[in-house]
């Protein structure tokens, strides 16, 4: 590689560390939050807490409550005895089961250090279940300022007969403080609606399965949220939302996602998770946020960071989308885009250490995409491989109109049998430096600019290229999957793994089941060399 790349290749890595600064997006929910040694959210009672303990099986309303041994039976009486402005727990005896939603909430905590707490007791290993029938399983009073609340160890299902209409854990709040942790969620067609009645601040869920919303006559989500400020969801489990194919017009669309966090959710972290067998999005961050360390796996679309109706340049998604892994596979819905990652309307952003690789049988099959307008940001050692059905494949679209700063360097785009590799539509204040591309396909017109096709060596001598390589390249264990990480776990295959990660609690939590663990290990077949040193940077925890 030249001098004159060398010294362009080490000032983009100084932007890229100025970038990094501007971010980070360390959210307020996320400094506050105090961890055991096992990763668990602390939760002290106060010395004034009082505990209500429920149990359907032991259980009469009749009883104080006060004990295990004098527990009341229905969720409605252990309410009446809740105080509203308190540090207040109620424990739902394990293994349980109730037909009965908790309905209107309205109880909040006294202080964000002493929220009203929800949680369990006993010794059973299963979680207490919440069956909400026809109703909503928890909810706020809409506009209803609610504050300070713990939700942990619940399940809350839903009547799995109906048409999918009703919501999990509806909380439409104007207050701050919401967590949700180790938590089964299934079935609703919205399982998680966090939505400000003008903003919500500084919601949190960790640690909880998150999995098979369905509906016949809306959008369905895992988890959607809207005017919230400060949202941290953290080594989730995002599975099947938003399409139910056994059910006859349960089918997801363009809308129907795994996460969905519309415009104005600010100050997102999304990180550790698993985002499985989506219809549309594994997720999508349309303010932008963090996307650190996360498994995308068999969504129509793996990760959507912006939103194409944003008011550029006065609105524009930013922050970091880092060390993700995204992979295809077996797109049975109805939505098959095959796109990895689709980054728009973007500005002071950093996409780095991503892998995007084996896509499947996408429609569209781009590994990363690129649209609407970029600025400040660098798109660096980044690896796609393979993301092509053999007739389509781009490792990158970019259709931006860029902006001062834009760079894209550092990059393996391994495609053996794409017939493109990259596309650019416009040129202006854009920079490529030091990429690899190979693929044995179509050699002549693997590129285009604007309306040209153009072979790599005409690729490589536009104004704005800089050091591009082309040729076979060695990667540590090219076409590493989840396949491959299930079988190291003594695992069948992936669909094993993503079963397993399903059926965790904090009874049985193994960290190797996670998004982080699966995206580490499949990282290492394709980041090394050059492209680990791209960022100065230690491989994420």
């Amino acid at each position: 590689m030249n001098t004159k790349h060398t010294l362009l290749r080490a000032a983009r890595l100084s932007l890229a560390c100025g970038l990094l600064s501007c971010a980070g997006l360390a959210s307020p929910v996320m400094a506050d939050l105090q961890l055991n040694s096992e990763g668990w959210t602390v939760i002290q009672p106060s010395a004034d807490t009082q505990f209500i303990f429920v149990s359907s099986s032991e259980g009469l309303d009749s009883n104080s409550g006060r004990s295990p041994n004098k527990p009341v039976r229905t969720l409605a009486q252990a309410k009446q005895l809740m105080r509203d402005q308190s540090a207040d727990w109620m424990l739902l005896k394990r293994g349980d089961v109730w037909d009965e939603p908790f309905g209107s909430w309205n109880f909040s905590g006294r202080s964000e250090d002493e929220p009203v707490v929800i949680t369990t007791y006993g010794d059973a290993a299963e979680r207490p279940v919440i069956r909400a029938g026809d109703a909503h399983a928890i909810q706020t009073g809409f506009g209803r300022e609610v504050n300070n609340v713990a939700l942990v160890g619940l399940r809350f299902e839903a009547d799995m007969q109906d048409n999918g209409s009703k919501i999990g854990i509806r909380w439409l709040s104007s207050g701050s403080g919401l967590l949700v942790e180790d938590c089964f969620i299934r079935g609703f067609k919205d399982n998680i609606i966090i939505q400000g009645t003008g903003t919500f601040h500084n919601a949190v869920i960790r640690r909880s399965v998150i999995v098979d919303s369905y509906s016949t006559s809306g959008h369905s989500q895992g988890i959607f949220a809207k005017d919230v400020t400060g949202i941290l969801l953290e080594e989730n489990v995002f599975d099947s939302n938003g399409e139910n194919l056994n059910i006859a017009g349960a089918v997801g669309d363009g809308f129907n996602q795994n996460v969905y966090l519309q415009v104005g959710v600010l100050d997102a972290v999304f990180r550790g998770n698993i985002a499985s067998n989506g219809p549309a999005a594994g997720a999508q961050l349309r303010s932008g946020g963090v996307a650190e360390n996360n498994l995308f796996f068999q969504n129509s679309l793996g990760l959507r960071f912006g939103y194409s109706e944003l008011a550029w340049p006065e609105e524009y998604a930013s922050g970091r989308v880092e060390g993700n892994v995204v992979l295809g596979g077996d797109l049975t819905g109805t939505e098959q885009q095959g796109i990895g990652l689709w980054i728009e309307r973007f500005k002071d952003t950093v996409v780095q250490r991503n892998v995007v690789a084996n896509s499947g049988d996408g429609n569209e099959n781009v590994a990363i995409n690129l649209s609407g307008y970029g600025e400040a940001f660098i798109l660096q050692g980044n690896v796609t491989h393979n993301w092509t059905n053999g007739s389509t494949g781009h490792s990158l679209k970019s259709f931006i109109r860029p902006g001062d700063g834009s760079v894209i360097m550092s990059n393996c785009w391994s495609m053996q049998d794409s017939p493109k590799i990259v596309t650019v539509k416009y040129t202006e204040n854009i920079q490529f430096l030091g990429n690899e591309t190979y693929s044995t396909t179509n050699t002549s017109g693997q590129f285009s600019v604007g309306s040209s096709v153009m072979s790599f060596d005409q690729w490589a001598n536009q104004p704005f290229t800089e050091g591009e390589e082309h040729g076979a390249i060695t990667l540590p264990d090219a076409g590493r999957d989840l396949d491959d990480y299930a079988h190291s776990l003594g695992l069948a295959d992936a669909d094993a793994f993503i079963e397993h990660a399903r059926n965790m609690s904090r009874g049985n939590w193994d960290s190797r089941f996670t998004g982080a663990a699966a995206a580490r290990y499949i990282r290492a077949g394709y980041l090394t060399g050059s492209f680990a040193d791209a960022v100065p940077q230690d491989d994420l925890n």
